[in-house]
């Protein structure tokens, strides 16, 4: 806005707010805030709950314009916060004004130390003051007749003017009376139909929780007898599981020993090897046979006996030692077999039908060791004639 252009503002009264600049409407604000200063008083906080607090409000609104024009003074662009600040106030607000017929009763009423029934008086006239007639203060009640006489445009102390105002009173707490029981009426209509409502949703519910409830339970029972199954399966296998166990690490540890031992062995073998090489053979190579034919016979008698001893000796214990390899091999199996087939159980993918031809194999007799004919040989020189004479 223009410095030399006037702000005229409509805040729906007879006629509009002019100024002329700033500083104008700075004054003329200023005196609206003198002619209210008396909203501030302490006793007009003892009816505050039968005004709704308006004055709080109104005490507010005043502040922030003021606040707002000085701010046009600074920034001309302001001009529209104060526009929309003083029709909030006058216009939606509907606050009066200093100008306004009310203020001239509460001033009276202030004049007279009544800042309490100044304020009830003023909460009236705007639609704010709530009261039960039979339980509200003096102060109220005179408040409401104060404004209900400049209502009727009725003076004081004219028995029919107070006659007319007590009838104004008593017209605005009867449609008090019936708007609260309309609106008890609507809040009871509204409470019953969210209790059917809930109620519906309650029986939804408990149906909803019953079948949920009656499927969790039958597959509870379904588990636990899954469970029992598999427990009776497991303590069945239970005694052959650790059975298996203990012959597995049994043989183990027999096949540690017995690789040793072999290794053992042949090296024992390969010494007696190198020393005969090297100590009996050359002599009996320079013996000659017409001098000494005994020698030679008993030397090679005593080497065939000698290497079929070692051979035999070597050959138990190379079967010894695959016999307690192949049968660790075998209980580990039975251990994988038996653990599938409690995984099985436990899946209820194995009918009972099927049982014996899974638990066939489980059980099956084990090899026991050395086989029969592995017994020593017969070296007596009956055993050699015998065996020489049944070659063809």
């Amino acid at each position: 806005m223009s410095q030399n252009k006037a702000l005229s503002i409509d805040v729906g009264r007879a006629a509009p707010l002019v100024f002329e600049s700033p500083a104008a409407a700075e004054r003329w604000m200023q005196e609206e805030m003198d002619a209210w200063e008396w909203i501030r008083h302490r006793r007009v906080q003892t009816v505050r709950d039968y005004t709704d607090n308006f004055q709080e409000e109104f005490r507010g609104l005043l502040d922030a314009a003021m606040g707002d024009i000085r701010q046009w003074q600074k920034t001309p662009e302001h001009e529209k916060q104060v526009t929309d600040r003083l029709k909030e106030l006058y216009e939606r607000k509907r606050y009066p004004m200093s100008t306004d017929p009310i203020w001239q009763v509460a001033d009276r009423l202030v004049q007279a130390d009544l800042h309490d029934v100044a304020a009830c008086a003023v909460a009236a006239c705007m639609g704010k003051l709530r009261f039960d007639s039979g339980r509200a203060p003096l102060a109220v009640i005179r408040g409401a007749v104060e404004a209900a006489m400049l209502d009727g445009g009725v003076g004081q102390n004219t028995p029919d003017d107070i006659w007319r105002s007590l009838k104004r009173i008593a017209d605005i707490s009867a449609d008090h009376l019936a708007n609260a029981q309309s609106e008890a009426a609507a809040q009871k209509k509204e409470l019953e139909e969210q209790l059917e409502a809930s109620q519906a949703r309650l029986v939804a519910l408990e149906k909803e929780l019953r079948e949920s409830w009656v499927t969790k339970i039958q597959e509870s029972i379904d588990r636990i007898n899954s469970t029992n199954e598999l427990y009776a399966s497991h303590m069945e296998l239970a005694a052959a599981v650790d059975y298996w166990k203990q012959q597995a690490t049994l043989y183990a540890t027999s096949r540690w020993w017995l690789t040793w031992s072999v290794v053992a062995f042949a090296f024992i073998a390969l010494l007696a090897g190198i020393g005969a090489g090297v100590e009996v053979i050359p002599l009996l190579i320079a013996t000659e046979p017409t001098q000494s034919p005994n020698l030679l016979i008993v030397s090679a008698a005593l080497f065939v006996l000698g290497t079929t001893i070692l051979f035999w000796i070597g050959r138990i214990l190379v079967r010894l030692f695959l016999s307690a390899h192949h049968l660790r091999i075998d209980a580990l199996e039975r251990i994988a077999m038996v653990k599938t087939f409690l995984a099985l159980v436990k899946e209820q993918e194995l009918d009972r039908s099927d049982r014996a031809l899974v638990l066939a194999p489980l059980f099956r007799p084990s090899a026991d060791g050395i086989v029969k004919d592995e017994g020593a040989p017969d070296a007596s020189l009956s055993a050699l004639v015998a065996r020489l004479l049944a070659k063809p």
